[in-house]
């Protein structure tokens, strides 16, 4: 009788341990992964604002790679560059307020990330939103009507 509890426990363990080490290459399988799609969408250009038309095409945006260097892009093309997001953002919403001022109707939208920045900033200034959005452009253009903004 021994025998048999002994041969039975012995199958029992075998096979624990086969599901241990099934759910051990599952978890690490998993975090293969995990990390490859990280790394992934990490090496890809993080869009921090967009100007989009009526019909959802985005007609600019600005976009910041992971040495913290933003890129105005316009039409597909970029225009402008710098290591401050603030002041691509001030190139982004001239660029704006240019199409706005041209006849078109279209909308900014803001990351999440973007409008907490910002948030910040006003807060430290004692600044409403738009004035301090109207603040980062050049002076000239300053009086003209800003775009809608949204949130991605």
């Amino acid at each position: 009788m021994a025998k048999k509890s002994d041969a039975k426990r012995k199958a029992q363990l075998k096979e624990r341990r086969k599901k241990f080490e099934t759910t051990v290459a599952r978890r690490l399988a998993s975090q293969v992964r995990t990390n490859e799609w990280m790394a992934a969408h990490d090496a890809l250009p993080n869009i921090i604002a967009d100007l989009v038309d009526d019909d959802g095409a985005v007609l600019a945006y600005v976009e910041g790679e992971a040495d913290e260097t933003w890129t105005v892009v316009v039409g597909g093309v970029p225009v402008a560059g710098t290591n401050e997001e603030f002041s691509a953002l001030g190139w982004f919403l001239s660029a704006a307020v240019d199409d706005r001022s041209a006849g078109n109707s279209s909308f900014l939208r803001f990351s999440p990330w973007l409008i907490e920045e910002v948030d910040k900033r006003c807060e430290a200034g004692n600044v409403d939103f738009y004035d301090f959005l109207r603040s980062l452009l050049p002076s000239e253009k300053r009086h003209l009507t800003l775009p809608e903004h949204r949130t991605f």
